[in-house]
C-alpha cells in the first residue's frame, strides 16, 4: 500500500496533494495479489484514466501493459509515463497543472519504443485486440460506468481477449439493490446487488469464479463517510493522508455480501 502511494506522489502535482483515495488503497493491492502476474506478461487495464496502477505494475513488476480508455484524456499516461522514466523522447501533448489537456488531444494510441506500454483510446465492449491476447486484465471501478449493457459486452470481450488460463479482477460500487443513476462526477454509475454481480458479470462471462470478496462493512463506512462529507477542498488538502485512514480500516471490519461497499471479482480462464 505505502508503496503505491509513493509511486502515485510521483506522477504530478494533482496526484501529490490528492493522494489515493480511501477505495483505491484496497482495490489496487488486492488487484496485484489476485493476478499474480508474473514479469514479461501482459496485462490490459481498463478504464485507466489518471490512474497511477497501469505504470506501476509496469515500472515495479516488469509487466508489458496496454492501458484502454474510451475518454481520450486517458493519454494523460504518456506524461505521467515520462515522468517516471518509461518513457524518455519528448511528448507534444501540452496539459495544464490540473491534468487535463489544454486542446483536444487528437492521438489515439501510443507505444514505447520497446512495446511495454501501450496506451488505446477505444471502447472495452468492442475492442482492437485479437483473441487471447493477454494475460491479465484489470478493471477497477469502471466496468459500472457503461450504460446499457454495456457491461455485459464488455466482461464478453474480456474473455475473448484473455489468453487461457488468465485472470480478470473486477471491482464494482455494491448495495443490496441494484440501482442504476449518476456518480457524484455526473456520469452514469450502476451499483450491483448480489444477484446483478452474478447475472451481469460473473455468468455472462463465461469464465470461472476463482474468487469474491467484499470490502467496507458498516463500521468501516461510518468513517469512510465522515471524510467524504468534507468540503472538496478540503479533502483534497487532506488527500494523502488517506492511506492513514486505509491502514486503520484494514485493521477493523468485517464485509460481507450483505454488508459491503464494494466486492472484487476474481474470473479465470479455463
Amino acid at each position: 500500500m505505502w508503496e503505491i502511494y509513493w509511486f502515485n506522489f510521483k506522477l504530478s502535482l494533482i496526484h501529490k496533494v490528492t493522494g489515493v483515495s480511501i477505495a483505491r488503497c484496497f482495490e489496487y493491492p488486492l488487484a496485484i495479489i489476485n493476478l499474480d502476474i508474473q514479469k514479461g506478461e501482459k496485462l490490459l487495464d481498463v478504464g485507466s484514466g489518471k490512474s497511477c496502477f497501469p505504470l506501476f505494475m509496469l515500472k515495479r513488476g516488469g509487466v508489458n501493459v496496454t492501458v484502454l480508455d474510451i475518454d481520450e484524456r486517458v493519454m494523460i499516461q504518456k506524461k505521467y509515463a515520462k515522468k517516471v522514466g518509461i518513457i524518455n523522447h519528448a511528448i507534444t501533448e501540452r496539459f495544464n497543472v490540473v491534468d487535463n489537456p489544454k486542446m483536444k488531444i487528437q492521438d489515439k494510441s501510443y507505444t514505447s519504443k520497446d512495446g511495454s506500454f501501450k496506451i488505446i483510446v477505444g471502447d472495452a465492449r468492442n475492442t482492437v485486440f485479437p483473441d487471447s491476447s493477454f494475460d491479465a486484465i484489470s478493471c477497477i471501478s469502471a466496468i459500472e460506468h457503461i450504460p446499457g449493457n454495456g457491461d455485459i459486452l464488455a466482461i464478453k470481450e474480456f474473455a475473448r481477449v484473455l489468453k487461457p488460463n488468465g485472470r480478470v479482477f473486477i471491482t464494482v460500487p455494491y448495495g443490496q439493490k441494484y440501482e442504476e443513476g449518476k456518480s457524484p462526477g455526473g456520469h452514469f454509475e450502476r451499483r450491483y446487488d448480489y444477484d446483478a454481480l452474478k447475472e451481469r458479470l460473473i455468468q455472462p462471462s463465461g469464465l470461472k469464479l476463482r474468487k469474491i470478496g467484499f470490502v467496507f462493512d458498516q463500521r468501516s463506512r461510518k468513517l469512510t463517510n465522515i471524510y467524504y462529507k468534507l468540503p472538496l477542498y478540503v479533502r483534497y488538502v487532506l488527500g494523502w493522508s488517506c492511506i492513514f485512514l486505509a491502514l486503520l480500516l484494514s485493521l477493523r471490519g468485517n464485509a460481507n455480501k450483505d454488508d459491503a461497499e464494494f466486492p472484487y471479482i476474481v474470473l479465470e480462464k479455463s
